[in-house]
């Protein structure tokens, strides 16, 4: 049978076998003979000039497809097993697509081995079959596929499952001019200049995935928070469209055999291999803008770029990357070392480094936390992560320079702590903050999270800033614990050589961060200080009495040497120790002085005491009131303000003597705090 529709374009439809033989009227059939199954033979068809319209209008919005111009040849098209048919499809698709298929298939086994060459498919008009699906409009962007095909499908057993049919697919495919908005508030959302997908090798059985080479080249991505605190990438994903109502279960009890224990579990199909040649970013920009903070925070990734080589789900390989970009046209970004995220055991040595981020764009985030915004700063971060079967190392290194608080802000979600005190104790003299954050932890632990473990070091470390600041000073500079406090001899305001060392590390910490002030508090124990300070100023009695003695003498007192004849007496001569041998005469001269009531004879003379006694009537006279003991008090303060003056004078303005405290605390020290704004 033939049938032409014109000059331009033949069906040639030729031999239906079998022929239909008419049956005998003579003959009665006596039994069912068995058919012979039909067969079809084309020896060619040619279409050209044609054109079709579909409209499908299962899916919503309707789907129109237009097919303009249609010219498809094929030849020897047989369903007779082992025919092999060959093909040549030409069509239009839409406005601009173009559609060539060419090579051979075969019905008998099911089989095609074509040539695929797809250019200019738009999906726009696509768009109503995947619109239940992604919360989406895509607004431009074409699809461009050249490529091979191999199907095969086996025949079917007469028992036993029915084949897998296998797909072999080698080519490349290329997405082009991409833009797409979110579904939600019709903004933009992605877009690209062009994604190239080079050397596709895909195998359906058993599955296999190479590829060659990814590249995007000028893409953009749009992230955005909205008020109430979900991600636009959630609205992405469309909600499933629920056809018939959910059946209730009723859940079976465990069998005896799920509560054994010891039983191996049935081993998991390993992962079908995955290989990534190389991967290649060019002339990326994300944005993102929070509107949950007020107000609103908008960040820029520019230039981004990079390439990622030798991805594999391997767990042997080790895939190189090299990433690069611009935060905020002005923060330089790299991420470089080596990943390997497709294998099953996750494997990441990688360093990431940001210098020059500029801090007062965030200035929202400080307000809302800290209660003041960020009129300066420049952040540097340096992240050193290492993940190995599922264990997390990592070393986060943040420098912040220059930074500045602006003014402070009303905030129902501002933290109490003295966020400035805390910056003051982190901050050196050249307005730098040096923080290391060390994080390690079991990824398979379901309450560890990396980013929230970060944020609780940070936390912790501003806590301890605020509640123990001069601890963490004497981890950053030395000096022990209980720097804050520095402990005197009883009775006297003598720095010892314990009190010294803590000074020294004062005295840093006031050079190295200059926004530190100390509030200086002298103490005294009336119970501990009492007796002691009563000695010394018995002490100080018999030295100025030598003091006295030396000028009058010139050089001598009592039968011994006391310095050099016609030389004034120095503070060191007054310092010096009693010699015994002169203390006797020393204590008849204070004697003396004193003006308390002293024993005579019944003739009113005064009596001679020995030494002994002499020194027992001066101490019973000397009174320790706590007038004294607030005097000691304040001389151990300023003993400890000028030490630090002295070392560190550039710092002299920053200290700050209060009123002394007498009792058991501070006892006979002194101690020191931050002083706070």
């Amino acid at each position: 049978m033939r049938a032409e529709r014109n000059a331009a374009g033949v069906v040639d439809l030729t031999t239906l076998v079998p022929p239909a033989a008419p049956p005998s009227p003579a003959v009665e059939p006596t039994a069912t003979a068995p058919s012979r199954p039909w067969g079809v033979h084309l020896t060619r068809l040619a279409l050209d000039g044609w054109s079709a319209r579909f409209e499908d209008h299962q899916v919503t919005p309707v789907a129109v497809t237009t097919l303009a111009p249609i010219k498809i040849t094929a030849g020897n098209v047989d369903t007779a097993p082992g025919s092999r048919a060959t093909l040549d499809v030409r069509l239009g698709l839409n406005k601009q697509g173009r559609i060539a298929i060419s090579g051979a298939a075969s019905f008998n086994p099911v089989a095609a081995n074509l040539k695929l060459d797809l250019r200019n498919i738009e999906i726009l008009p696509l768009q109503p079959y995947f619109a239940d699906q992604v919360n989406l409009t895509v607004t431009d962007g074409t699809v461009s596929i050249n490529a091979n095909a191999k199907l095969d499908v086996p025949a079917a057993p007469p028992k036993g499952p029915p084949p897998q049919a296998r797909l072999a697919f080698t080519g490349d495919i290329d997405v082009a001019q991409f833009a797409a908005v979110d579904g939600t508030k019709q903004e933009p959302f992605l877009s690209w200049r062009s994604f190239h997908v080079g050397g596709l090798d895909l195998t359906t059985v058993p599955l296999k995935v190479a590829v060659r080479e990814l590249a995007l080249t000028d893409f953009y991505s749009r992230l955005t928070i909205y008020p109430d605190a979900h991600f636009n990438v959630q609205d992405i994903a469309a909600a499933p469209k629920q056809t018939t109502p959910p059946v209730a279960v009723a859940a079976k009890p465990p069998t005896a055999a799920a509560h054994m224990t010891g039983q191996p579990k049935p081993p998991s199909a390993p992962p079908p291999p995955v290989t990534i040649g190389q991967v290649t970013l060019q002339g990326g920009h994300v944005s993102f803008t929070d509107h949950l903070i007020r107000p609103n925070y908008s960040a820029e990734l520019t230039e981004l770029g990079g390439r990622l080589s030798g991805l594999s789900s391997d767990a042997s390989t080790q895939a190189d990357i090299d990433l690069r970009g611009a935060v905020d046209h002005s923060g330089a970004l790299s991420i470089v070392g080596k990943v390997n995220p497709l294998a099953g055991n996750l494997f990441v040595d990688v360093k990431v480094a940001l210098k020059d981020f500029e801090l007062p764009p965030a200035s929202p985030y400080a307000a809302k936390y800290a209660g003041y915004g960020i009129s300066k700063g420049k952040l540097a971060l340096s992240l050193d992560y290492h993940i190995a079967n599922k264990k997390l190392d990592a070393k986060n290194h943040l420098t912040i320079d220059q930074f500045t608080f602006g003014d402070k802000v009303k905030s129902p979600d501002a933290t109490s702590l003295p966020v400035k005190l805390a910056v003051a104790i982190l901050k050196d003299r050249h307005g730098v903050i040096d923080l290391n954050v060390p994080i390690a932890g079991s990824l398979d632990d379901p309450d560890f999270k990396i980013g929230r473990a970060v944020l609780k070091v940070l936390g912790n470390l501003i806590v301890k800033a605020v509640t123990a600041p001069f601890s963490l000073i004497a981890s950053a500079f030395g000096g022990g614990d209980q720097l804050s406090r520095l402990d005197f001899p009883a009775g006297l305001a003598t720095v010892d050589a314990g009190a010294q060392a803590k000074i020294r590390t004062l005295a840093k910490a006031l050079q190295e961060r200059p926004g530190l002030s100390f509030e200086i508090e002298g103490g005294a124990d009336p119970q501990r200080d009492r007796e002691d300070l009563r000695r010394h100023i018995f002490q100080q009695k018999l030295r100025a009495q030598r003091v006295v003695e030396l000028a009058k003498t010139g050089g001598t007192t009592g039968g011994t040497t006391g310095g050099t004849t016609g030389i004034t007496p120095s503070a060191q001569d007054a310092a010096a120790p009693i010699d015994p041998a002169e203390r006797p005469h020393l204590v008849e001269l204070a004697y003396k002085a004193e003006t308390f009531p002293k024993p005579r004879n019944f003739l009113g003379i005064e009596k001679g005491l020995p030494p002994a006694e002499m020194e027992k009537m001066i101490a019973t006279h000397i009174v320790v009131d706590e007038d004294a003991l607030r005097t000691l008090a304040q001389e151990r303060g300023k003993a400890v303000l000028g030490a630090l003056s002295k070392i560190a004078p550039e710092g002299a303005a920053r200290l700050f003597l209060v009123t002394p405290r007498l009792g058991p605390t501070p006892g006979p020290a002194v101690e020191l705090r931050l002083k706070k704004d």
